[in-house]
């Protein structure tokens, strides 16, 4: 019960920061997919923004990418840049129809999977990724100098 009630309350506060911070991850993932200058500038990014160790992290060379790093994130659709009220109140009243309907209903869309994202939590993402991880590794491992003295294992009740 206590679990059911979080993700609840997760979903509504994930809803309540993607509709304040307009984080659509349908845009977002659409200009990603779209977009490969975008994409190779984010990885750039991200591989410097990367910390293996804290030696490295004082370095000077990461606090510029870091700096960067937040510079740049204006190239993902995040937030309400350049929204001026006025004129969109008299863009949806002159244009009142199905698009305007259809790009709401899309920015609700987005935002929906955002807070759902969010609910999930941390544990369900970290272990998400381990299993594309693992899906990468998938394969059969090779035999051990150990392994091929014992020779091949049989199972009990397969007789050979």
């Amino acid at each position: 019960m206590y679990k059911r009630n979080t993700q609840v309350a997760l979903l509504f506060i994930g809803l309540g920061l993607a509709v304040a911070c307009n984080v659509n991850l349908l845009r977002v993932g659409r200009t990603l997919w779209t977009s490969a200058p975008t994409r190779d500038q984010l990885n750039a990014l991200a591989r410097q923004y990367s910390c293996s160790d804290s030696t490295n992290c004082a370095d000077q060379k990461y606090e510029q990418a870091r700096k960067d790093l937040e510079t740049n994130l204006n190239l993902l659709p995040i937030g309400y840049q350049g929204f001026h009220y006025r004129e969109y109140k008299e863009y949806v009243l002159t244009n009142w129809g199905w698009p305007i309907l259809g790009e709401w209903i899309f920015n609700l869309c987005g935002w929906l999977v955002a807070a759902i994202a969010v609910s999930l939590g941390a544990p369900f993402w970290f272990d998400l990724i381990n299993k594309f991880i693992n899906i990468r590794m998938v394969g059969q491992k090779p035999s051990t100098a150990e392994d091929r003295k014992i020779g091949p294992s049989t199972s009990p009740g397969v007789k050979t």
